[in-house]
Parts: structure tokens; C-alpha cells; sequence
């Protein structure tokens, strides 16, 4: 990656005086010095032969390349809070990862309130007033425990999504229009600007503060705009976008992907890993600008090495995959589908799919902890291929009886292919279009309520279901009545969407 990128700055910079020498041969009566010009733009080289200089030369790009870590082929791993670090189920976590297949821990190293695992020397962790955690503690030991284990350390960052910094200084937040001051979401949470770079180079800098104190991966999480789940987007304003732009285009992939190119950058050159972290619809969801969020996979995978999407069956909505009454009584069809569209999705591209998946209860549904519908969806992954992935819970509280014992073991189907992409057919790569394999059955049979095909496909109904059980999404004009034995428990509750500042409860359900 720096090689090439090292070559075409060196071109660009070339061309760049070519054009200044043109620029200058320009004389006072309008006229050019064509010959000084064309000279120039003659010595400016083209990308090959920059690429032949290179070789010729040892290709001193490369030499400056740094020595990236190997992440392990295999990555099974659990979120740990900050006060889960700090506190005693550090020490559980970690005989897990001494006893299990859990090889992996993911620390929150700034969380989205814009708390700080341990004291950062940056002026933004002075801003925010006590944002670090534990100020006079020094969280290495810790870490190194991780690492004695044989535990692959990785630091979940929360980007734009930093309360404490975007309310101490508005000049970086998403603001309120009608107040000017930082724009408060749901409980009372504030978001910085993806627009400005300083808000993104805060981001940046706390990953090189982790990897510094030992971390080998960073995972940017909220690298997002927020969006109407967030709160009324409607009265927010966004400093730095383009006068012209209308509002519909202000939350635009562009910033996100500039973000994540140069963060990228700066930590591949500091020998840390990239992942990025999106919601689980934005596999399901082909528009431009993937649910409000800026979230496009295809142009994502293009820089991180890693792409987690959080692919929890609660999260989903009535009909999705043409699951009802909802996703979250499919949870192995549910991961399953998303699965097939992330891999298809970063095919040929940089990025690999390492998902998120649900080890938490949905109280607003009627689901408890339930550790079978944590072996359906690892059994959904592995199908598609994925040997890889890491649990949420809130409380940092696991279904460990699902572990296997001893060191983590090849599962996944060795003979997975990824489709090829069936929706945008603009989107690279891919120029078959395929079908899904399945679609669901519309009677209540669950073992016929199988695989469903993506929304674009159209299997999503355009409204949400008028009621549970009313299986609109069905292929059938005239579909089986709904069997009550599939009826969750409980009508569905309101669902908080964000993890608290405070230690959170066994019920909270996942972040982002």
C-alpha cells in the first residue's frame, strides 16, 4: 500500500511542477513559453516508470514500509467496558482466554460517552474534563496480562460519537441549528463532525496512543454520521460542508471513507492493524449513503483490514430477509444472510468480514440470555466460510458454555464461495448476477422459513408489518394463516440503541 501510494505522490509532486513551470512561462502579454512547458510536463514521469525507478533504485518506498502485525488466523473474541479492564472481571476475561477458544479481547479505549481507558497527553483529553477513566493508573500490566496469555489485544475506539470533547468544544461537533452549541442526541449523547479534520485526527491519535502502550489492532466504531435513530437529525448543521451541497447529500460516504484513508495511513506507518465497525444493516442495505450513515462496505474495505458489521437479529426489522413476524426468531437465517452479504460485498477487496455477533438478551422483545441462539449464528458464520468473530454484551457476561476448551480449531466451510454481488451493478466487483440461494417459505413451518433473498431483491415488504405474524413478504398470494406457537413471548419494547456512560446492566443491548 505505501509503495504505491509513496510512487504516486512522487508522480503527482512531479506533475505539480510541470504545471507550476507552465503556470510561470506565461508572459506578461498572454503568450507561452511552449518549449519550457512541454519540456516540463516531458520530465514528469508516469506511474510505471516511477514504478521502474523504484526497482531500479531498491524502491526505497518499500524499505520505508512498516512491518504490520499478523493478526491470528483465527479471531475469537469478546468486548471488555473500561470498567470491566479496571475492575475484577479482567481477571475472568482472561482465564478465558488462557482456558477457551476466545483468543481476543476488544477494550474500550475511548468509549462513546468520550471516556478514556487511562490518561492521554492530548489537548482534546484535557477538553473534555476528566475524561479518563483512571487518571494516575497505568493500564500496561494489565494489557501485558492479555499478552502473556496469548490474547490479541484490540482497542475499540467510539469516534464520532464522543459527548465529552463534542460538548466542550461545538467548534467540532455536530451542532444544533438552533442553538449553535453541540446538537444532543438520545440520552443526551453528542457527536463530533466527521467534516472536521481535527475531530478525525483525535480519533487517530488515541489509536496511536493504544498501540504505543501495546495494542496490535484499532477498531473505529460510531465512524458514522448520526442518523434519525440517534435523535432528529433534522435540526442539526454540519461546519465544513460544501455551501452548495444539498442537504439530503450532507451526510455523504466521502467523509467517512477520506476519515478512514487517512487514519489508515497513519496507523498502518505506527505498525497497528485497522478495522472499522458498521451497523448490521448496512450489509443489507445497497444505497449510497446506507441507512444516513455513510456506511458503504464496498468503498470501506478499499482501506481497513478488518470490517465487523453487527449483525444481531434484534436489531433487524419485521420482514428483513423476509423473516417475520421478526428477525429475532431466525437468529442462524438471520446471521446467515447477513454473512452471505458481507462476503460478498469485500470479495476481492482488501477487507475481510469479521462480525459482531449477539450474546445479550433483548428484554424489549421478550428474549432472554440464551445461549443456543449464540450457537445458531456461530454456525451460521462458519457456513459462510468465517472462522472469525467476537461477541457483545454490555456487561461484558458471556454464554460459556458455548466455548469449546483449549486453543480455537478450524470450523468454517472449507468450500465457501462468495456470491457474486446481486444488487447495485455499478458497485465493483462482480459482473454475474446471481440469485440467493433460498427464498422463505410462507408457511409457519420454521424448518421451511429458511433463506431469504436480499432486500433489493425484494423481499422486504416497503412498510413494516401491520401486525407480528402476517407474513406479507411471502412469495404465496394467498398465505398460510400464522402459527401462535411462534409468537414471542411479551410485546416488544422500546429499544435503547446505546450502551450507558455508567457501568451498564446485564440487559443492555448492543452499541452502535
Amino acid at each position: 500500500m505505501f509503495s504505491t501510494t509513496l510512487r504516486a505522490h512522487r508522480t503527482a509532486t512531479a506533475l505539480m511542477a510541470a504545471t507550476a513551470v507552465l503556470a510561470t512561462a506565461c508572459s506578461g502579454d498572454g503568450s507561452t513559453d511552449e518549449s519550457a512547458a512541454v519540456a516540463a510536463v516531458a520530465d514528469a514521469p508516469t506511474t510505471d516508470e516511477a514504478t521502474a525507478a523504484d526497482a531500479d533504485s531498491g524502491d526505497l518506498a518499500v524499505e520505508d514500509e512498516p512491518e504490520l502485525p499478523q493478526a491470528p488466523p483465527i479471531v475469537r473474541g469478546v468486548y471488555s467496558t473500561v470498567y470491566s479492564f479496571w475492575g475484577e472481571k479482567w481477571d475472568h476475561l482472561i482465564e478465558l482466554v488462557e482456558t477457551t477458544e476466545l483468543n481476543a479481547i476488544v477494550v474500550d479505549v475511548k468509549d462513546e460517552a468520550g471516556t478514556l481507558l487511562w490518561h492521554i497527553d492530548h489537548p482534546l483529553a484535557d477538553a473534555g474534563g476528566g475524561a479518563d477513566w483512571k487518571p494516575e493508573s497505568d493500564p500496561k500490566p494489565r494489557l501485558q496480562r492479555l499478552l502473556d496469555a496469548g490474547g490479541y489485544p484490540i482497542a475499540r475506539i467510539a469516534c464520532f460519537k464522543d459527548t465529552l470533547v463534542a460538548q466542550a468544544r461545538p467548534d467540532l461537533s455536530v451542532q444544533d441549528n438552533r442553538t449553535g452549541g453541540a446538537w444532543r442526541a438520545r440520552k443526551d449523547f453528542s457527536w463530533l463532525n466527521p467534516y472536521s479534520d481535527e475531530a478525525g485526527q483525535w480519533c487517530i491519535d488515541v489509536g496511536l496512543a493504544a498501540l504505543e502502550l501495546g495494542f496490535k489492532e484499532i477498531q473505529f466504531d460510531y465512524i458514522r454520521f448520526p442518523n434519525g435513530g440517534d435523535g432528529d437529525t433534522e435540526v442539526i448543521q454540519l461546519p465544513g460542508v460544501p455551501d452548495d451541497l444539498p442537504r439530503e447529500l450532507w451526510r455523504h460516504p466521502d467523509e467517512i471513507v477520506e476519515f478512514l484513508a487517512r487514519a489508515t495511513e497513519q496507523i498502518h506507518a505506527a505498525g497497528g492493524l485497522i478495522s472499522a465497525d458498521v451497523f448490521g444493516l448496512v450489509t443489507y442495505d445497497f444505497s449510497w449513503d446506507a441507512q444516513g450513515t455513510g456506511q458503504v462496505i464496498e468503498r470501506l474495505a478499499e482501506h481497513v483490514d478488518f470490517i465487523s458489521p453487527m449483525i444481531y437479529p434484534s436489531h433487524y426489522g419485521p420482514g428483513n430477509y423476509g423473516l417475520l413476524p421478526h428477525p429475532i426468531e431466525y437468529p442462524y437465517e438471520t446471521v446467515w444472510n447477513a454473512m452471505q452479504e458481507g462476503q460478498m460485498r469485500v470479495q476481492d477487496l482488501h477487507a475481510e468480514i469479521r462480525p459482531w455477533l449477539e450474546d445479550f438478551p433483548a428484554p424489549w422483545m421478550g428474549y432472554d440470555h440464551n445461549p443456543q441462539r449464540l450457537r445458531d449464528q456461530l454456525r451460521a458464520t462458519y457456513e459462510n466460510g468465517s472462522e472469525s468473530w467476537m461477541l457483545w454484551n454490555a456487561a461484558n457476561v458471556y454464554s460459556e458454555v458455548v466455548f469449546d476448551a483449549g486453543d480455537a480449531v478450524s470450523k468454517a466451510n472449507p468450500d465457501f464461495v462468495a456470491p457474486y454481488r446481486t444488487a447495485d451493478p455499478d458497485a465493483p466487483p462482480g459482473e454475474v448476477e446471481r440469485q440467493w440461494p433460498g427464498r422463505p417459505d410462507c408457511t409457519p413451518d420454521r424448518e421451511k422459513l429458511f433463506i431469504g433473498k436480499g432486500n433489493l431483491a425484494a423481499s422486504t415488504p416497503p412498510v413494516l408489518a401491520p401486525g407480528r405474524g402476517q407474513p406479507i413478504a411471502c412469495i404465496d398470494d394467498e398465505p398460510a394463516p400464522p402459527d401462535p406457537a411462534s409468537e414471542p413471548a411479551g410485546e416488544p419494547a422500546e429499544q435503547p440503541a446505546d450502551p450507558p456512560s455508567d457501568p451498564p446492566a446485564d440487559d443492555e443491548p448492543a452499541a452502535n
